[in-house]
């Protein structure tokens, strides 16, 4: 049986979108499910790796991203995923407008971004995608 493939988008890749791609890896290995793939991407790359506070705030989870590489979204990543969960409902929009993608294929998280603020919004922006990401385990997978 073919994996599940989830994409996690957000706007650069730099913030949201590595931290819940390395968060959900964890959670899954966790669960046991080795069943799902998780990639990440961005709408908008200004970056070329994670943020500084990025990579501490997963530090503090146990998580290593410093070998992430920012990724801008591409037809190729969208036909790939059988999910993508998207951090705002703007990087939605974009993704259907841009490669037509079905509106049930899209799940908004609606988390902000901490870009340009201090650690402790990261630490709490990875609490909630934590959380978001531990209830949809436990309904999607």
């Amino acid at each position: 049986m073919k994996p599940h493939t989830v994409l996690i988008v957000c706007s650069g890749n730099a913030c949201r979108s590595p931290m819940a791609e390395a968060l959900f890896k964890k959670l899954l290995e966790e669960s046991g499910n080795q069943d799902v793939e998780v990639k990440s991407a961005g709408t908008s790359i200004y970056f070329d790796k994670a943020t500084e506070e990025a990579i501490e705030t997963m530090k503090q989870e146990g998580l290593d991203i410093t070998s992430h590489r920012s990724t801008q979204v591409t037809q190729e990543l969208v036909d790939w995923s059988d999910l993508i969960i998207a951090m705002e409902e703007k990087h939605k929009k974009r993704i259907q407008e841009w490669f037509n993608t079905p509106e049930e294929k899209i799940e908004v998280f609606n988390v902000d971004d901490p870009y340009g603020y201090p650690p402790e919004e990261y630490y709490k922006c990875a609490q909630e995608i934590k959380e978001k990401l531990n209830q949809h385990i436990k309904i999607k997978f």
